[in-house]
């Protein structure tokens, strides 16, 4: 018998409602990042309220109200999509929309509904995240997801039965999915998506003295790089991200220069030469910023076509990097600048506040005047930061009032950015360009040396200034007071401190000196690292090369055709499957009861025949065990209304829980059997 699912229930069975509010509440953690706070806690609000209902401690809003509710939320996300970005409000309006589903479902079409759109939201997730960990959380809730519509098909499951099931599904149609993965074309889209938006992660195109001690103790993935050859020493790591060229006496930013300049005319690499025949070649794969810049050593002198080089020797992407990005770069160590370009850059590298930082101001004129040129200039410079006792710190005292003059003269305790700061401003007062490149610096290989990994914490500032006869020349004071940092990684250097990562006491890599610590991590790293590299960059020239590895070159017509015999196969398959899907027994419910008495059969030393119908069989059961007649008419009654009776949603459900009422209190008065022996 198929329940009639027009007809209406007034209250979810527990083994309903339950599992369907922990897939929505897994589900709001895995978007928790792309969602406002607000409608977060609204969201959770409606479970709880749903779930206050479930226990019998409140009601249902009616249907006015959830219309308000509606009317509201919906002006709320669009209010606030209009800085968040479309893809945002999208996101939430959905989220949303399904809580607002989850307070209102009074039958099992709805719980089937909120189901579906659990799934399409579990798709949707990907476009925001693809991480290794959280693809198995997602899949998580997939199973969870199925596991309810198990139970609002199958009642009359175990809940060991309908886990079972629920695995079953997913285990299926995994090879089903890796098919589609590798063989399906990949076409461009009709449409496009609204282009994710979210606050920049990591460096920050403003510098303030104490931004960077901040991110050095976040652990997070910044980029990974392969390099084709070997991986170059620690201390030539210098990964260029941005240039700051502005200083208003406190903060560093981008000069509005080179912000128009580079969306105008990107600079060609042919306009640099190298100097030398040493060339890196590398491939980056970097984590979302929601920023057009990338990373890169210097100096790219080849990149992928796509990116744009500019003159201040950096390179970015034509759009915000919204997802995981892989690109390739070859990098020369020294380079030589256009001179004509030159003399609008010299202006602003030599450009101070007026009375801003007097102290520092006056210490550079005195070495300047002590020193019979550049390089010498350069050198004491070094030396005052080498011999003033300065100490390199995660935990830099504040600095409101003329940053540089007190950290220079008083506290002499920083990060990276301090030192970076105060010998930029020493340097312009002295009559040297120079300028700020933050980016990051160092990273860890992996025990296999197959790829690098760096992390925020590796975030770093340092200097350019620009000497006559080398143009620009890379600076780094920090390596002066603390030269740990360059050659061994923050973690050497702040390990008489003890504050690296001080906030984070479950990341694995504070813990990596500790050997079962670090071989898990060193495990974890490898799993991200491979699935990143063979699933999230599976595009269209993989794909290609699949292609080509299958069934040798084609031309783009045999493309085609294998295309179109790709697809017709596959929709041949779900024609398959659902038309065996008709021929299968369609009262899954009751086919389970008929497993499970037959299990109560054998417990008692009685077993159904296969041509025995289940009525008779329960008769002959009763005869045979005279003292669980009771219990087992009871059952034979409820079966049989099952069977013969023309019972709504609400009744046959009832009648499922009383059978397995009963089935479970005739296996608790079997006898129990260990081996031979009977108790």
């Amino acid at each position: 018998m198929v329940m009639p699912e027009s007809k209406k229930i007034t209250r979810l069975s527990n083994a309903e409602a339950y599992p369907l509010m922990l897939s929505y509440l897994m589900l709001v953690l895995t978007l928790q990042s792309k969602l406002y706070l607000w409608l977060s806690l609204i969201a959770i609000l409606f479970v709880l309220w749903r779930f206050l209902f479930q226990i019998h401690k409140t009601s249902l809003p009616t249907t006015g109200v959830l219309n308000l509710l509606a009317l509201v939320c919906c002006a709320l996300i669009f209010y606030f999509s209009l800085t968040e970005g479309v893809l945002s409000g999208m996101t939430n309006l959905l989220l949303i929309g399904t809580a607002m589903k989850l307070l209102a479902i009074r039958s099992a079409t709805g719980v089937k509904q909120l189901c579906l759109s659990i799934y399409f939201i579990i798709a949707a997730t990907f476009i925001f995240k693809q991480g290794l960990g959280f693809t198995g959380f997602v899949f998580a809730i997939f199973i969870l997801n199925t596991y309810t519509l198990i139970v609002v098909h199958s009642p009359a499951l175990s809940f060991n039965q309908r886990f079972r099931y629920s695995l079953k599904f997913f285990a299926t149609s995994a090879p089903l999915i890796l098919f589609l993965f590798a063989l399906m074309p990949r076409l461009d889209p009709l449409w496009k998506m609204p282009t994710a938006s979210g606050s920049a992660t990591g460096l920050s195109e403003n510098i303030n003295p104490g931004d960077f001690s901040s991110l050095a103790q976040s652990p997070e993935l910044a980029f990974r790089v392969t390099f084709d050859g070997d991986i170059p020493e620690q201390r030539d790591l210098y990964w260029r991200t941005m240039v700051h060229e502005q200083f208003d006496g406190k903060q560093w930013v981008i000069h509005p220069f080179r912000k128009n300049r580079q969306n105008r005319t990107p600079v060609k690499a042919s306009e640099y030469q190298a100097q030398n025949n040493v060339l890196t070649h590398y491939q980056v794969m970097m984590e979302p910023t929601f920023q057009t810049w990338l990373y890169a050593l210097d100096t790219p002198v080849s990149h992928s076509n796509q990116l744009d080089y500019h003159q201040d020797r950096l390179l970015s992407n034509p759009t915000a990097v919204a997802q995981k990005f892989q690109y390739r770069v070859t990098s020369a160590a020294r380079h030589q600048h256009k001179k004509n370009t030159f003399e609008l850059e010299r202006e602003i590298n030599l450009e101070l506040p007026p009375n801003t930082n007097p102290r520092a101001v006056a210490l550079a004129k005195e070495l300047r005047q002590q020193s019979g040129s550049e390089l010498a200039f350069l050198t004491k410079v070094l030396s005052y930061f080498e011999t003033n006792e300065f100490v390199y710190t995660l935990e830099p005292p504040l600095l409101p009032v003329d940053p540089v003059d007190t950290f220079l003269f008083e506290t002499r305790a920083g990060f990276c950015s301090h030192f970076a700061s105060s010998f930029a401003v020493l340097m312009r007062a002295g009559g040297i360009p120079a300028r700020i490149v933050s980016g990051y610096q160092g990273g860890e290989a992996a025990q296999s040396g197959e790829y690098l990994t760096v992390r925020q914490y590796e975030a770093h500032a340092w200097n350019e200034v620009w000497l006559e006869k080398g143009g620009w020349i890379r600076i780094d004071p920090t390596a002066v007071v603390s030269p740990e940092r360059i050659n061994s990684g923050l973690q050497a250097a702040m390990r008489n401190e003890d504050s690296f990562l001080s906030g984070a006491l479950f990341d694995l890599t504070k813990y990596r000196e500790f050997a079962v610590a670090n071989w898990l991590r060193n495990q974890l790293n490898n799993m991200d690292f491979y699935w990143s590299s063979w699933v999230l960059n599976f595009d269209r020239t993989k794909q290609n090369n699949l292609f080509e590895s299958l069934w040798g070159k084609q031309d783009s017509i045999m493309f085609s055709i294998y295309s179109a015999i790709i697809l017709t196969s596959f929709i041949g398959f779900i024609y398959f499957l659902a038309r065996r899907q008709q021929f299968r027994h369609t009262q899954t419910a009751l086919f389970a009861v008929h497993q499970q008495i037959t299990h109560v059969g054998k417990r008692f030393d009685f077993t159904r025949p296969i041509s025995m119908p289940p009525l008779t069989f329960l008769s002959e059961f009763a005869e045979q065990q005279p003292q669980l007649a009771p219990d087992i008419d009871a059952l034979r009654r409820y079966y049989n209304q099952c069977l013969y009776q023309d019972l709504d949603d609400e009744q046959y459900a009832k009648t499922l829980v009383q059978i397995k009422v009963q089935i479970k209190r005739l296996k608790q008065l079997a006898p129990r059997k260990i081996g031979r022996f009977t108790f």
